[in-house]
């Protein structure tokens, strides 16, 4: 762009006092100039990512010359060449130093100055001097080398991660349908080989006016059959669409409905409707293989069971620090529920007992969480342990010098 403005000015002393055709042709020029700037502007950002690595390594190379020439002109005894030499190194520190500088400028997306042109120039003193930089040429591809080795590595492996967690998940998908439906087969004519379905628990579901047909076993397999022809086989469920409560293998959670999911329990026919929102709705369920059972005595709308927060003490401890008052007008007058693990059961001035909950922070306890057991209940005080994670209903939530603390509390679990 300075080559431009310097040659304007040039041809406008020149032209000052010509005709129109020569102004015309410096406004061309000066347009031209101004065309070519905005073009090299638009393509810098997609130009940087590689530019500026290329320059990053011109400039390394560029201070290991200076060193070298900076020894060859002390060890020179001619003063001639000498002065010549350090003509040289003052022109190669200069490109350096506005080399340096716009790497800095693009790394911040400031692209006003024209990197690749100080890379063009500073590329003629690099081959100029190859022989000087020869060796820290090989050592910086070696490194370059070592590193696009490393990311590669790296890369594979974190492929091969991937390709393993898709194949556990296609494994065990593959091994809940083999456990459900039997080893797959490509023989058409075993689709006439029934399963033995007279295990299945079966289950309809009544939601919206709609009806939800299932079927299932207490091994953890889930079927849907079409709610309208019993010719159809059931469809197994995919096991992402329900979780199977080990401990009551007769219940499942399905959540293959568009706003929420089904709690369902298999062997006493009872059934909850749970939208997104947290709210329980009872709805009318029954055993498909028997008549349709009135269930609407049962069929009232009830919020979740769990209406009191429930909060770790070491995020307490958190909020607190965060935003001690926010936290304070968070918890006002609220029951609340604390959870962590015992750190430590002793007595306060007056020996009433106190317990101590773990933040998990590494300050040899002085952060933990300070809970005062209800003077009603103090019973399971005495069969806590060190170490043992507690749930503990407390109210007076509050806070000394930064540290949680809280009282009326009792036991939950």
């Amino acid at each position: 762009m300075k080559n431009y403005v310097s040659m304007f000015l040039i041809l406008s002393c020149l032209l000052m006092n010509s005709n129109v055709q020569g102004q015309n042709f410096l406004e061309s020029m000066l347009a031209e100039a101004e065309k070519s700037e905005q073009l090299r502007l638009r393509g810098a950002p997609k130009l940087a990512p590689t530019l500026i690595p290329k320059a990053k390594a011109q400039s390394q190379l560029g201070s290991y010359l200076i060193g070298q020439l900076s020894d060859l002109e002390e060890g020179e005894e001619s003063k001639k060449k000498a002065k010549k030499m350090r003509s040289k190194l003052k022109k190669i520190k200069k490109d350096l130093g506005k080399l340096n500088s716009r790497i800095s400028s693009w790394e911040i997306q400031d692209y006003s100055a024209d990197l690749s042109k100080s890379v063009k120039t500073f590329a003629k003193h690099l081959k100029t001097h190859s022989d000087l930089i020869e060796v820290e040429r090989d050592r910086l591809a070696a490194a370059e080398r070592g590193e696009q080795d490393r990311v590669a590595a790296v890369n594979k492996a974190e492929k091969n991660k991937i390709a393993a967690r898709k194949k556990a998940a296609k494994d065990k998908i593959a091994a809940y349908e083999t456990a459900c439906e039997g080893e797959s087969s490509d023989d058409p004519f075993a689709a006439f080989d029934e399963p033995d379905t007279g295990d299945r628990l079966r289950l309809t579901a009544e939601i919206d006016s709609k009806k939800i047909k299932l079927q299932a076993t207490t091994e953890g397999c889930l079927w849907e059959e079409d709610p309208n022809d019993s010719s159809i086989l059931p469809k197994l469920i995919a096991s992402s669409l329900f979780t199977h409560n080990l401990k009551n293998t007769s219940q499942f959670v399905y959540s293959g409905l568009r706003d929420g999911n089904l709690i369902l329990d298999f062997t006493k026919y009872r059934c909850l409707s749970q939208k997104k929102d947290g709210t329980r709705q009872k709805i009318n369920c029954y055993d498909t293989a028997s008549a349709n059972i009135d269930q609407t005595s049962w069929a009232k709308t009830v919020k979740p069971t769990s209406s009191n927060p429930q909060v770790s003490c070491g995020s307490l401890y958190s909020e607190f620090e965060a935003n001690e008052a926010r936290t304070l007008n968070k918890y006002k007058n609220k029951t609340v529920i604390i959870t962590g693990k015992v750190t430590g059961i002793d007595s306060d001035l007056f020996d009433n007992p106190v317990i101590s909950l773990s933040s998990n922070r590494d300050d040899w306890g002085i952060s933990d969480c300070t809970l005062t057991p209800s003077s009603k209940n103090l019973s399971f005080v005495y069969d806590l342990n060190k170490g043992q994670t507690v749930k503990l209903k407390c109210s007076d939530i509050g806070e000394v010098m930064g540290f949680p603390q809280a009282k009326n509390c009792t036991l939950v679990n």
